[in-house]
């Protein structure tokens, strides 16, 4: 698979009365409705600001406002220096990637699978959100998996979780399949994703325009937050 790449987002530009501000590196802003959801990945908690999104814009960590509401955001420890640039999120998926029949025996996939879950899948119980993304960001060779390849492991990943020691939701299956595929050289994007009313958070992986081990249309109804 060729290194992912995203149309350049246009530049930011603060509208008369209104100026740029960065946040601090563990939060994630998403403006969901009238609403500003906030991730602190430092503690894995969300918290919400009631009306905010009708004044303030979002791009990474970078936020447009009015002045007056900057300030209430750098008082309530919300902005902080400029940081790394943030990973823009993918175009909304548009399909499921498609999955190969998985043979009964795939010495190669198997293995990994199993390599896979004894590094990271074993403690996950033990590892706080901030350790998991620690662990996906350091830095990976160029992609060297097809779309292909990938969907192979895909489905090997299907097919041999549920014998895996320990189960869990969307996160622990999104550690644990983004590490097989990274494992075996290829990359894919982590979209940690929020809805309101009722409030609800859920993550996926995604090439593409394609999501792995879930649905567009279960996917589709979440504003991405924060990319790995």
């Amino acid at each position: 698979m060729e290194n992912q790449t995203f149309d350049s987002p246009t530049p930011f530009v603060a509208e008369p009365g209104s100026a740029l501000a960065h946040l601090w590196e563990h939060l994630h802003f998403a403006v969901v409705d009238e609403d500003v959801i906030v991730l602190d990945e430092r503690t894995d908690a969300y918290s919400c600001l009631p009306g905010a999104g009708t004044v303030i814009q979002v791009r990474g960590d970078l936020i447009v406002a009015p002045e007056p509401v900057l300030e209430q955001l750098r008082d309530g420890g919300f902005l902080g220096p400029s940081g790394e640039t943030r990973a823009v999120a993918p175009p909304a998926p548009t399909r499921a990637l498609p999955l190969p029949p998985s043979p009964a025996i795939d010495v190669v996939a198997t293995t990994r699978f199993w390599w896979s879950w004894w590094r990271e899948g074993r403690n996950f119980e033990s590892r706080s959100l901030a350790s998991l993304l620690a662990t996906h960001r350091r830095r990976s060779p160029s992609s060297s998996l097809s779309e292909e390849e990938v969907a192979r492991l895909t489905a090997a990943f299907v097919r041999l979780l549920p014998w895996a020691p320990g189960q869990g939701a969307c996160l622990y299956r999104a550690h644990l399949l983004r590490t097989l595929i990274r494992d075996a050289g290829g990359d894919v994007r982590w979209v940690f994703g929020v809805r309101t009313w009722p409030f609800s958070a859920h993550c996926w992986l995604q090439v593409g325009d394609a999501v792995l081990d879930d649905e567009p249309d279960r996917v589709a109804v979440y504003t991405p937050i924060m990319v790995v």
